[in-house]
């Protein structure tokens, strides 16, 4: 029920890299387990649950479909926020043209001008969170593929520093290990 702790012990001319329990009830806390049999065993189960082709192909359609119905949503906001903008621009030359004919003092002149500018800087800001039409989504479900059919090569690649991360991330709830059983997830 506890991380496994990693360590390298010399004796007899060579290094021995192993894994070991630290958890006070477990029955094997101290006992090494040898890395050559632990790694091996791990990257065979994440090869047992890589994807196959079909699930990946279905994979990319969910993301194809979700994405052009977002891209949909988001042009009908954008293009809200163009006449918002519109709108703005036409009340900001309004504001000049009152000033010009005496309507505002110039506290007042600066007063209105600063709301209609802070309404436009943040409309501008609405509207450029709309644009993700300049993303490839096709290169990103590629390459989303690519990393999701061969997972053992990406945890092989991965420091071991990170490693841990990457296995949260397939295995939210955890991964145990059974020295007769092998890997299983903790529930």
């Amino acid at each position: 029920g506890k991380a496994l702790t990693g360590s390298v012990s010399k004796g007899n001319g060579g290094l021995y890299p192993s894994y070991h329990c630290y958890n006070k009830e477990c029955k094997m806390k101290h006992k090494t387990i040898s890395k050559s049999k632990v790694e091996p065993a791990f990257m065979a189960l994440l090869e047992k649950i890589t994807p196959t082709e079909e699930f990946l192909n279905y994979f990319s359609e969910v993301v194809l479909t979700r994405w052009n119905s977002k891209v949909s949503e988001l042009q009908a906001d954008a293009k809200v926020h163009e006449d918002a903008l519109r709108s703005l621009e036409i009340r900001r030359r309004s504001i000049f043209d009152m000033r010009e004919l005496g309507v505002y003092t110039p506290e007042q002149f600066k007063e209105r001008l600063g709301e209609v500018e802070s309404e436009v800087a943040t409309t501008k800001i609405s509207l450029n969170e709309t644009r993700i039409d300049q993303y490839d989504i096709e290169a990103g479900i590629t390459y989303c593929k690519q990393a999701i059919r061969d997972v053992s090569r990406q945890w092989l690649d991965l420091s071991p520093i990170l490693r841990a991360r990457f296995q949260k991330v397939i295995f939210p709830a955890g991964i145990a290990y059974d020295r007769q059983k092998g890997f299983g997830t903790i529930k």
